[in-house]
């Protein structure tokens, strides 16, 4: 169980005189817990089976695509300029963006943004990032969180406004 290359390992074996054939006795390990250091804190992952699930169908594939209508999704990694309410009067405030690293830019489609504007869909709460994250977050990297379908794609579509914000 502990040899690094089980198939160097059989090759070194099979050239013994007294052994005809040698190959790796791979092991299977049922109830596929990531290895994302925050997946413990997911008890919502844990209430749900999903390393059971996981053992039968490992994060979906990419002909899957989960649209997820929500505040958003922030898929770049960018500053935009918008003119805000600061409370005493109308700015134009810079406002940087980041996209979720735990996201690859690949697996994301181009959404639309139904509430705001014609620009990227930007996730100004923070909520519909956090369901897309649940769903959607890249397993087994050693990174963040674990997601449910960690391998289809996400069609990201803005159809609620955030929370205290006013634009002109």
């Amino acid at each position: 169980p502990g040899e690094p290359d089980p198939a160097a390992a059989a090759a070194i074996v099979e050239r013994q005189p007294e052994v005809d054939w040698a190959q790796p006795n791979y092991l299977r390990r049922m109830r596929s817990t990531p290895n994302d250091p925050e997946f413990s804190s997911q008890w919502n992952l844990t209430t749900l089976d999903m390393p059971r699930a996981w053992d039968i169908n490992p994060g979906a594939d990419s002909a899957i695509t989960i649209a997820v209508i929500d505040t958003g999704i922030t898929a770049v990694t960018q500053t935009f300029d918008f003119r805000l309410w600061t409370g005493s009067r109308f700015e134009t405030v810079s406002i940087p963006f980041r996209a979720n690293p735990d996201i690859s830019p690949a697996r994301i489609l181009p959404g639309r943004d139904f509430v705001f504007w014609d620009g990227p869909v930007l996730d100004m709460d923070g909520h519909g990032s956090h369901v897309s994250g649940t769903a959607l977050q890249e397993t087994n990297n050693g990174f963040g969180l674990a997601g449910v379908a960690y391998s289809a794609k996400l069609l990201p579509l803005k159809g609620t406004a955030s929370k205290g914000l006013a634009f002109t």
